[in-house]
C-alpha cells in the first residue's frame, strides 16, 4: 500500500494498489501529478485519483531494453523524474541506471560490471545504486556498496564520485568524506544541498 498526505496537511489517505502486489520501494512524482512506484521488478503508475497500473517491465527479471511494456528490469530500487522529460531508475541488482523516456526504455549509464569506475557514463560502473536525484545539472547518486556518491553530469555525461569509499561516517570535503552503507538520497531546491541517509556505526 502507499499513503497520501492532503496538500493541506491535514488528514492521510492510504492508498491500495489492488491486484499490484506488496512491498512498493522507489517512490517518484510524474509531471502530471501520477506516482511511479518501483515493486518486485516492474514500475507501477498510480494516477492522480488513485488507479494503479503495471507501467513498464514484467513479471520475471531481466536486462531488456525497448518498449517499456517488454522491457524487463532486476531490482528497480530509486526513481528520478529528470528536467529532460525521462524517468530514471536504479537497477541495483544490474547495478545500472536506466531511462524511461516516452514509451521506451534505455540504458543512461552502465557497462554490466559491479565496480567502482568514473569517466563517461558509457564505460563507468556502479555497485549496488539504490536511489538517485537531480539537482543543479547533475544526477546523483547513492552507490551504496561503493559507500559514496557518484555524480553525473548531465551536459558532459561524466561520472565523478564524492567520499572516500571507505566503510564508515565521517564528516570532511568531497574527498575525504565517507558514508557507511546508504540508500536514500534527495535534494534541497533551494539551498543546493543533499539529504543522505545512512546507518549510524556505533564502533
Amino acid at each position: 500500500m502507499s499513503y497520501r498526505v492532503t496538500s493541506a496537511g491535514k488528514s492521510v489517505e492510504t492508498i491500495y494498489l489492488k491486484g499490484i502486489g506488496t512491498d512498493p520501494f522507489g517512490l517518484e512524482c510524474g509531471p502530471s501529478g501520477e506516482l511511479f512506484v518501483t515493486r518486485g521488478h516492474r514500475i507501477v503508475r498510480v494516477s492522480a485519483s488513485g488507479q494503479a497500473e503495471f507501467w513498464a517491465g514484467g513479471h520475471q527479471s531481466g536486462n531488456a531494453t525497448g518498449h517499456r511494456l517488454q522491457a524487463s528490469f532486476d531490482g528497480p530500487r530509486g526513481l528520478c523524474w529528470s528536467s529532460q522529460n525521462m524517468l530514471l531508475i536504479c537497477l541495483r541488482l544490474q547495478h545500472t541506471i536506466c531511462a524511461i523516456s516516452g514509451n521506451d526504455v534505455s540504458t543512461y549509464a552502465r557497462t554490466s560490471v559491479r565496480g567502482w569506475q568514473d569517466g563517461p557514463k558509457s564505460e563507468a560502473t556502479f555497485s549496488v545504486p539504490t536511489d538517485l536525484v537531480e539537482l543543479s545539472g547533475y544526477i546523483y547518486i547513492a552507490d551504496s556498496d561503493n559507500h559514496c556518491i557518484r555524480a553525473i553530469n548531465m551536459a558532459s555525461g561524466m561520472v565523478t564520485s564524492i567520499g572516500s569509499g571507505t566503510t564508515r561516517s565521517l564528516d570532511g570535503d568531497l574527498k575525504s568524506g565517507s558514508f557507511h552503507i546508504h540508500y536514500g538520497i534527495c535534494a534541497h531546491p533551494t539551498l543546493f544541498f543533499l539529504w543522505i541517509s545512512s546507518p549510524i556505526l556505533t564502533s
